[in-house]
């Protein structure tokens, strides 16, 4: 488990904004995930390796140490920028596919409509418990983490930390459609065709791989004209992660290469790129947490009134400029406040009085306002929603920095655990100062367009 640096913590209750540069970046993995916990289990994972052909140029693999977390790659001598760090045969991946080499469950899940998500899922229930030591991969099945560090199993103290986050109901939404979906294939898998016993395909074993799934799969389209499906690569799991542009992943001939873009240090650890993910797709899916992550966002929905008279019309408008009436923008952290210019041209599509319905080609064409009336809707807008989800959180960013500096001022040895409720707190802290942003571009907008120089006379047509 990794740790903050005191210091680093006490500045950051002490300002508003922090800007941390991109070399300051650094995965911290959130206490709790089994990665403390010494592993008990032989390591087959070495040999399933050297069977498969599988390796890491210039890297090794370190020893299994817990039965959590990634192990790491570590290079064995310095690794130039580009330099090739792994390789293994196409046949590796482990995708839904793999589950008609088993007749009875293909049987059984044929024209079923569940997900490739799910349905990797259920393989890897039916691979380690069903099959066991009788399964082609069970040394890479058997050697996955058995605890995640994940929100959906944080305790509900610790869940409390992130009390008014969007995250939280993210979470609680993955809980339920996990626990939704085991039922309805514990019925067609155990009750009605006895694939697997009770016993084997458990609501606990299933939760276990769905959440390998999203923490360990690869997201790959097997060919150009087919969507992108999760795929487990053996090898590819143990890698230190990164939301930095670290690496790339080819398909040369029948190899898979993974390609160092930034090197590293003999002794040091490699680094691949898994997405450009903010800390709720880190903490939800890996159970990580980045200080400083450049990727961090807010989801933000305005939804559109279903007793609008016009909501018809408006929703056929929406879709003409790509988007639809359930459609959910992110504010980025990057932007410094500034609102997608598509959520501002959804707002204008949302917000149109029947006189202005013919003033649609002017957001069709771009990002013109339609009117000095509908804008300042859209500016209002914004505020009410920005202020409605702030009022979502029980404590206000004072009293965050407050608790972050008792926090800090309790530590010893100037380092601190990287404990959930620690990182609750500095993950809704971060979206506070998003959505403050936000309201201080909202102003800064409406007043550039009341200003002098601001353009007012194109508005006072259309009012």
């Amino acid at each position: 488990m990794r740790v903050f640096n005191l210091a680093l913590l006490l500045a950051l209750a002490l300002c508003v904004v922090v800007a941390v540069a991109d070399e300051d970046v650094e995965v911290i993995e959130v206490d709790g995930d089994g990665s403390n916990d010494k592993a008990a289990e032989p390591d087959l994972l070495p040999g399933y390796f050297e069977t498969a052909g599988t390796t890491f140029p210039g890297g090794r693999l370190n020893d299994r140490s817990s039965r959590g977390g990634r192990r790491g790659i570590v290079a064995t001598r310095d690794i130039a920028e580009g330099e090739v760090v792994f390789k293994a045969h196409v046949s590796e991946l482990i995708s839904m596919g793999r589950i008609s080499r088993h007749e009875d469950l293909a049987k059984v899940l044929a024209g079923s409509d569940i997900s490739p998500t799910v349905g990797l899922a259920v393989l890897l229930v039916y691979e380690k418990y069903k099959l066991g030591k009788d399964s082609e991969i069970y040394a890479y099945v058997q050697s996955l983490p058995s605890a995640f560090g994940g929100v959906q199993y944080w305790g509900e103290d610790e869940l409390k930390s992130l009390s008014g986050s969007p995250l939280l109901g993210e979470a609680q939404k993955r809980s339920v459609a996990t626990s939704d979906d085991y039922k309805k294939l514990a019925k067609m898998i155990v009750e009605d065709n006895g694939v697997m016993t009770e016993e084997e395909f458990s609501f606990n074993h299933f939760a276990w791989a769905v959440s390998t799934v999203f923490s360990r799969s690869l997201l790959l389209s097997m060919s150009e004209n087919e969507a992108s499906v999760p795929v487990l690569l053996p090898g590819f799991g143990e890698f230190d992660l990164t939301v930095e542009n670290a690496s790339s992943i080819q398909l040369d001939n029948e190899t898979i290469v993974i390609s160092s873009f930034s090197g590293a240090k003999s002794g040091a650890s490699i680094f691949v790129n898994n997405g450009m993910k903010g800390n709720d797709n880190l903490l939800l899916n890996h159970g990580t947490f980045i200080e400083g992550n450049p990727y961090d966002s807010v989801p933000i929905a305005i939804r559109m009134s279903s007793d609008d008279p016009l909501y018809g019309v408006k929703e056929r408008m929406l879709r003409t400029i790509g988007v639809s009436a359930s459609t959910t923008f992110r504010l980025a952290k990057s932007n410094n406040g500034t609102v997608p210019s598509g959520l501002v041209r959804a707002l204008r599509v949302q917000l149109l009085r029947g006189k202005e319905l013919d003033r649609f080609n002017v957001i069709r064409s771009g990002n013109a306002p339609v009117s000095l009336y509908n804008e300042a809707l859209v500016y209002r807008t914004l505020l009410m929603a920005c202020e409605q989800m702030l009022k979502m959180y029980p404590t206000t960013l004072s009293q965050d920095d407050a608790e972050l500096k008792e926090i800090a001022s309790a530590a010893k040895d100037e380092e601190l655990k990287a404990t959930r409720p620690l990182v609750g707190i500095l993950h809704r802290r971060m979206e506070k100062q998003i959505l403050l942003r936000t309201k201080i571009w909202v102003y800064e907008q409406w007043s550039s367009i009341l200003s002098i120089d601001g353009g007012l006379s194109q508005y006072l047509e259309h009012y």
